[in-house]
């Protein structure tokens, strides 16, 4: 089932959520878009700002406890793990297929669903990285240094896919601002995560302010299809 942290965020990631991006995902059904709306809504404004919110909680402590921030690594495990399986069924979405839910389970995918498509490039880096991730997170509960440098592999093929992206797709209405803040959220979250792991509360909370400030930017930007709303064919076509 799906995990969440309760934090300071907790407010705005409901208000995002149900008053932004599920109804976007809705006024997008019947197209891949809704799909990746969706993702987005698990992806950023869960996993990712819930990080936020566990890290934020484990700076609250760390005036009573020095290890506070170090402590809260099984909740941001949990929530890599669920970025994680969110990205793969990104995938899925992006291919006509099931999208993010609400109880975390995703689809297990046989073959590349993106294969000879022009997001062929996104599935072909993701997905063996993806895959090693889950295999090494059986095991026992890593550092945030550690979750930091699975984060930084994440980031780095998702940057390497995106060079490789069409201007049809990274430009696209919808898909091509899920794309572009999807990798600048994971690029935040691996700064983050090894300010974090220095144990140091004033360095990590300047690193929390960024991440919130760029993350909240670029959902509101970025996904919502402020110019393109006007023009009703525009987001029926994904690429």
């Amino acid at each position: 089932s799906r995990q969440t942290v309760a934090g300071p965020l907790t407010p705005v990631q409901n208000t995002l959520s149900t008053s932004v991006l599920q109804p976007l995902a809705q006024a997008t059904a019947g197209t891949p878009l809704s799909g990746v709306v969706s993702c987005a809504d698990f992806a950023v404004n869960g996993d990712a700002l819930n990080i936020v919110n566990a890290l934020a909680n484990g700076i609250q402590g760390a005036t009573q406890n020095p290890q506070a921030i170090a402590n809260v690594a099984p909740q941001v495990q949990a929530q890599v793990q669920q970025l994680v399986a969110d990205l793969q069924q990104l995938l899925s979405s992006l291919a006509g297929g099931a999208a993010c839910n609400s109880s975390g389970s995703t689809t297990a995918l046989s073959a590349d669903p993106l294969a000879g498509t022009p997001l062929a490039p996104l599935s072909a880096a993701l997905l063996p990285v993806l895959a090693q991730i889950t295999a090494a997170d059986q095991s026992g509960t890593p550092s945030l240094s550690q979750l930091a440098a699975q984060l930084s592999q994440i980031s780095t093929a998702f940057n390497t896919a995106y060079a490789q992206l069409p201007s049809s797709a990274t430009g696209a209405p919808v898909l091509g601002g899920v794309l572009l803040t999807l990798k600048g959220t994971v690029t935040s979250l691996v700064t983050l995560l090894q300010t974090a792991a220095s144990g140091n509360s004033t360095t990590t909370i300047a690193a929390l302010q960024s991440t919130v400030t760029t993350t909240l930017q670029n959902l509101l930007l970025n996904v919502l299809p402020i110019n393109a709303i006007q023009t009703p064919t525009s987001s029926t076509a994904i690429y």
